[in-house]
């Protein structure tokens, strides 16, 4: 069973997943995991989510915070610091106390490391804890510096930005403007300052009373690497009891696509396992409440209204954060309903006035947070201009449970969103929804299926095709790189890669020779009876109108005749600095279908002529809210 829940502390609430032991809820064993900052947090939910599954089935209780200003918390990055974060965990240290802790663990993901060793080193802390440390960033300074060329790298594609760019005029920008934009996230000079200056071998490590550091590799020779053996040599003079090893697994923190470890979750728990059966934590201070029955026996939306819901400001405007649970099928989908501060259901369904709601539809590898806090930030916009707002993660991503089948078979979850955004605010007339890439993609042929669907914002829909992506490419990217000045600079300078850029260019040429003129073809045998999986998937399930993962020639057809079939009002939004958006703009160009669907008087485009695909500079974000709210207004 999981409750979301938003426990209070100094200064807020954090939004927390409570995952309670399925067979043993007066367990009073609880361990607590810390996600990485920033974009590794959401590269590393679904892991995280696995492990806690795997640790409530095997009687312990979890819970999972998200710090202030990240994830589904309250403020926003930019006005963060870190003893902030420090003061919080401390007080959700001690909450987890009174409700009846003897035993805590914590687990601390890569960046979080600095954050749990320093908040273990802290008087404040009044029992022992054991530590589990998942890849951990050592140096905080060698940390920034990465985001520091992330924010570099992302230049690259903005006219002119990498010339203009530096880690010095970062550094300077930082100081003057007491704020840096990197990878959407807006981070304050207090908290850039405070990592930079963290580091694992400085803390006491006093309440610390075991630590197990584990690494990931996918080298044949598994060994730790040089740098965390001399770390772990300087903490065995600060901690009784520490061990190590390096389990095989791909960096998933880092992947494109959504990875998981099994043998990371086996591991931790078995340490988690071995370390009840030997520990002898001593207790704290004052002596352990009991288990909470609130907490362990009731549904989530009838806990206590502290823990339950809470109020957000954005932009001067409350309204209120609803966390939920609902079923499709046999599996438990996540969420967070934002309502309007003000508005009151039962009083709107006798005004007469045609009321409608928002449900956002993630993409690509995203949960409901969103990447840089996309999905989080538009809901908060939305709700404070009057409209409810549902976002939530479909089966087998973030934090619901399930597999993942990919965009095409989400139907049935977009279904049984609306449903429980209906049944709670039964005064929505119409539903609108929002969706971004393959999530547009999959909201656009779900439309087509439910009555109650009368509008839909198609923010850069995936439309990828093995043809379209290699004229994208081709037309898109290596025609502009010809007119951009950096990349003469690099020619000049000796710095480019002439033949690793040959071979992409080739490879798209090649890629476009073979798709043209070509019906669906299946590369190999393999693919072929993925296809046929899919199709026998569609048949059973017709709700799921999308039925491809693959880059398959039909995509564009399908879309189109999806378009074509549905009868609401849409609202189009592409970014220019987008290939996803530019294979779209192609399609269109060549589809009698999607001209006629981009054309017609029900559907409105709009253009960020700047813009990246999930728009993560502060300013485009908040113009994609404007256009979404006057578009609806407008209906």
């Amino acid at each position: 069973m999981i409750n979301p829940i938003f426990v209070p502390v100094s200064g807020g609430s954090l939004f927390s997943l409570h995952y309670i032991p399925t067979d043993n809820k007066d367990s009073r064993k609880w361990v607590v995991i810390l996600s990485p900052f920033f974009e590794e947090m959401n590269k590393c939910r679904k892991q995280i989510s696995l492990q806690a599954r795997d640790l409530a089935g095997k009687g312990y209780h979890v819970l999972i915070p998200d710090y202030a200003g990240t994830g589904d918390s309250h403020d926003e990055l930019e006005q963060i610091t870190w003893p902030l974060w420090l003061r919080q965990l401390e007080e959700l240290v001690s909450w987890v106390s009174n409700n009846g802790a003897t035993e805590i663990s914590m687990i601390a993901v890569r960046s979080a490391a600095l954050l749990a060793c320093e908040l273990l080193s802290s008087p404040s802390i009044t029992r022992n804890i054991g530590l589990l440390l998942w890849q951990p960033v050592i140096n905080g300074k060698t940390y920034i510096n990465q985001l520091y060329r992330l924010r570099l790298a992302a230049g690259l594609g903005q006219s002119g930005g990498a010339a203009r760019e530096s880690v010095t005029s970062l550094k300077e920008q930082l100081d003057r403007d007491q704020l840096l934009e990197i990878a959407g996230y807006r981070i304050g000079t207090e908290l850039i300052t405070s990592i930079e200056r963290a580091e694992l071998s400085q803390h006491s490590f006093v309440r610390c009373s075991g630590l197990r550091w584990i690494e990931l590799s996918s080298r044949e020779e598994l060994k730790l690497l040089p740098i965390s053996l001399k770390q772990i040599e300087l903490l065995k003079e600060r901690i009784q009891r520490i061990d190590s090893c390096v389990i095989r697994s791909d960096a998933f923190w880092t992947t494109q696509e959504i990875t998981t470890s099994n043998e990371l979750i086996e591991t931790t728990s078995s340490c988690l396992i071995s370390w009840s059966e030997v520990s002898s934590n001593e207790s704290p201070v004052s002596n352990a409440a009991p288990p909470r029955e609130d907490l362990c026996n009731t549904a989530p939306d009838s806990l206590p209204r502290e823990e339950s819901v809470i109020g957000m400001s954005f932009r001067g405007h409350e309204n209120i954060e609803i966390p939920f649970t609902t079923q499709c099928k046999e599996d438990s989908l996540i969420g967070v309903i934002h309502q309007p501060a003000g508005k009151i259901p039962h009083v709107e369904a006798q005004s007469g006035k045609v009321s409608r709601g928002v449900v956002i539809v993630v993409g690509g590898p995203q949960y409901r947070v969103g990447s840089h806090r996309q999905f989080l930030q538009l809901a908060r916009q939305l709700s404070s201009q009057g409209i409810y707002v549902m976002r939530f993660d479909y089966r087998g991503m973030g934090d619901s449970e399930g597999d993942y089948l990919g965009y095409e078979f989400i139907g049935d979850d977009i279904r049984v969103a609306i449903d429980e955004f209906l049944q709670r605010y039964p005064h929505l007339d119409e539903i609108v929804l929002w969706g971004l890439c393959d999530g547009a993609t999959a909201a656009a042929c779900y439309a087509t299926c439910d009555s109650r669907v009368t509008g839909l914002v198609l923010v850069n829909p995936w439309l990828r095709t093995t043809k379209g992506q290699a004229i994208a490419q081709l037309k898109h990217y290596y025609l502009n790189r010809l007119f951009q000045r950096e990349f003469w600079s690099k020619v000049a300078g000796g710095k480019l890669k002439l033949g690793k850029s040959i071979a992409s260019l080739a490879s798209s040429t090649r890629a476009l020779m073979k798709s043209t003129g070509r019906a669906l073809k299946y590369p190999d045998q393999e693919s072929k009876q993925t296809y046929a999986g899919q199709e026998s998937h569609k048949r059973r399930h017709p709700g799921n109108v999308v039925d491809s993962n693959h880059a398959t020639d039909d995509l564009v057809a399908r879309f189109a005749t999806a378009a074509e079939m549905y009868r609401g009002n849409t609202l189009l939004i592409l970014s220019g600095n987008d290939l996803t958006a530019a294979e779209f703009g192609d399609a269109a160009s060549t589809n009698c279908q999607l001209k006629k669907f981009k054309s017609s008087k029900n559907t409105r485009v709009e253009y960020l002529e700047d813009a990246d695909h999930t728009f993560s500079r502060r300013s485009w974000k908040l113009r994609v809210g404007d256009i979404t709210v006057r578009w609806m207004a407008s209906l």
